[in-house]
C-alpha cells in the first residue's frame, strides 16, 4: 500500500483513533485515493479489486466511526481556525 500522497489528509486526520494503526492507514489512503478523483466511485478511484474491498472491508468494520471521523475533522477546523486573524 502507497503512502499516502496528500499532506493535507495527515493534517486533518491527525487526531483520528480508530484504535487500529492499520485501520488508519486504510482510511488516509482512502481519503488520498478519493480526493484526487472525486467523481470517481470507490471501485475506479482503488485501482484493483482488491484494494476496493479492502475499502469496504473498512467501512463495514465496526472500528471505523463516523463519530470519530467527525470529531478529527472538527479539531483540525478548530486549529485552523484559532490560526487565522479576524480583522475589524
Amino acid at each position: 500500500m502507497k503512502e499516502t500522497g496528500n499532506k493535507w489528509i495527515e493534517e486533518e486526520f491527525k487526531t483520528l483513533d480508530f484504535r487500529s494503526k492499520r485501520l488508519e492507514k486504510r482510511f488516509k489512503k482512502t481519503m488520498s485515493d478519493i480526493s484526487e478523483e472525486p467523481e470517481k466511485s470507490i471501485w475506479l478511484t482503488s485501482g484493483s479489486r482488491s484494494q476496493a474491498q479492502a475499502v469496504y472491508r473498512m467501512i463495514a468494520n465496526e472500528k471505523c466511526r463516523k463519530e470519530e471521523i467527525i470529531s478529527a475533522h472538527r479539531e483540525a477546523i478548530g486549529v485552523r481556525s484559532a490560526e487565522e486573524t479576524v480583522l475589524n
